[in-house]
């Protein structure tokens, strides 16, 4: 990512212990169509998460409330 602010993006990569991520994203997409990648590797599992230019403060918060609910009570069965 560059240093100048006007071409910079944010990138998080995401985990919850004792979650898998694929359900984790399907459960974000399916219930909330909030779009993640999915990222399963042989030394670590995580979502990417990358928020662009036109993604807003709110869908950013949204998406926090909706991790912070997921680890208070895990996913639906």
């Amino acid at each position: 990512t560059p240093y100048d602010p006007a071409q910079s993006c944010g990138l998080a990569s995401v985990s919850v212990e004792g979650l898998d991520v694929n359900k984790l994203g399907a459960f974000l997409w399916d219930k909330h169509r909030i779009l993640v990648t999915p990222i399963v590797h042989k030394e670590f599992s995580c979502l990417r998460v990358t928020p662009n230019v036109y993604t807003t403060l709110a869908e950013i918060d949204r998406f926090a409330d909706v991790m912070e609910d997921v680890l208070r009570k895990g996913l639906p069965a």
